[in-house]
């Protein structure tokens, strides 16, 4: 058998270095795949503001197929033209692997795969849903949030019995998937990030105390920072009155840019091309996660810039961080472990390098990709088809 594989990877939205975590994680997987000399075949859907991102994937990929959307906030129920592709590739036996980045894209796909199939199941949406059913104070609302959770439940049992392997983040999801699906073929393999390109520069003047960056589109930024903003906030200037946060990342809703109206000393950016700067400028990053599964790219990549991180343990779920990044779930507990680090550079500069060199030692995608590369060929192996 070639060592050099043929992959058709099928993604949610187009993989892109500036967007959400998921799209980078799946950006840098094909560009290093490339790189070590695999054929990439890419299958996306993309939105109208992804197409100006099309022209920085097209280098690591053999072709790229794109199905466009309006945005990425509803999906068509099929696509006749994804499942013509997939059916070809399939039927030819052109492509070694199939790849399909988050459970619910196995609903695109025709009957009767003919290749080794793998899921990277980036979040398990039935638990998201659940868990935020527990924080929503509306009735009507909660009692949605259950039904989708106990649909999204059924459909997961279905599609991930028709992988021969699934991928998960962390522990807790392989735990969750195999408890309540009875499915056994799970491996973990922590999201990566390539550190080489959170270069170590000169430290940089300190203009915020407190930074959190995370793609509002997703439900669990939104709810992390204005509980963050309304709850722990007011704890932490008893103590320090002018304390500083600067809040960045794409679509931010009215009720995060709001926050800046009411406090001087919250500054909401919108999407930053380069976050490099804004997490060089800032003390602590703070990310109070209250729900949802999968593995967070912004802690990565705040470890990956030297900064000391506050988080939940819902929000260090996958990492290996223990002594480097302060798990803080209750409200007090959480503004003391920000009143602490603010008034001791020492201990900040201490986990910040500590941070750095874990990210380096378990994170950098080089180490990741060989773990990839093992179960494609075991797969190849026992499905010699």
């Amino acid at each position: 058998m070639d060592n050099k594989l043929k992959i058709l990877l099928f993604s949610p939205y187009l993989p892109s270095r500036d967007t959400v975590g998921c799209a980078r994680k799946i950006y840098d997987f094909i560009r290093l795949s490339s790189q070590r000399g695999h054929s990439v075949y890419l299958l996306s859907f993309c939105s109208e503001e992804d197409k100006k991102r099309v022209a920085s994937i097209s280098p690591y990929c053999g072709k790229i197929y794109l199905e466009y959307l309006k945005d990425y906030r509803s999906y068509p129920d099929k696509s006749l033209y994804f499942q013509e592709i997939i059916g070809d590739f399939s039927r030819n036996r052109t492509i070694d692997i199939l790849q399909c980045e988050n459970s619910y894209l196995r609903r695109y796909f025709p009957a009767g795969i003919g290749v080794p199939s793998v899921l990277v199941e980036h979040e398990v949406l039935s638990v998201s849903f659940w868990e935020k059913a527990g924080f929503e104070e509306n009735p009507i609302k909660k009692l949605i949030l259950y039904a989708r959770a106990v649909k999204k439940s059924f459909e997961e049992r279905s599609w991930y019995r028709q992988f021969d392997r699934i991928i998960v983040f962390s522990d807790a999801d392989k735990n969750t998937i195999s408890l309540r699906h009875k499915t056994k073929n799970i491996d973990v393999i922590a999201l990566g990030i390539n550190s080489e390109e959170y270069a170590l520069s000169q430290e940089s003047e300190k203009l915020y105390d407190l930074i959190f960056v995370g793609n509002f589109s997703h439900s669990p930024n939104v709810d992390a920072v204005f509980y963050f903003c309304k709850e722990i906030l007011p704890l932490i200037k008893k103590n320090l009155p002018n304390i500083s946060f600067l809040i960045a990342g794409a679509n931010p809703p009215l009720l995060i840019k709001n926050l800046a109206k009411f406090d001087k000393n919250i500054m909401v950016t919108g999407y930053v091309e380069n976050l490099k700067d804004s997490y060089a400028k800032s003390k602590v990053f703070v990310a109070h996660i209250r729900y949802g599964t999968g593995m967070r790219f912004k802690i990565l990549e705040a470890l990956a810039s030297r900064a000391a991180v506050v988080t939940t343990s819902i929000g260090a779920r996958g990492l290996n961080f223990k002594g480097i990044i302060k798990i803080a779930d209750g409200k007090r507990e959480c503004a003391d472990a920000v009143i602490e680090l603010l008034g001791a550079s020492d201990k900040r500069q201490e986990l910040a390098i500590s941070g750095r060199q874990a990210v380096e030692k378990y994170y950098d995608w080089s180490k990741l990709l060989d773990k990839y590369e093992d179960i494609y060929y075991n797969l190849l192996h026992s499905c010699p088809n």
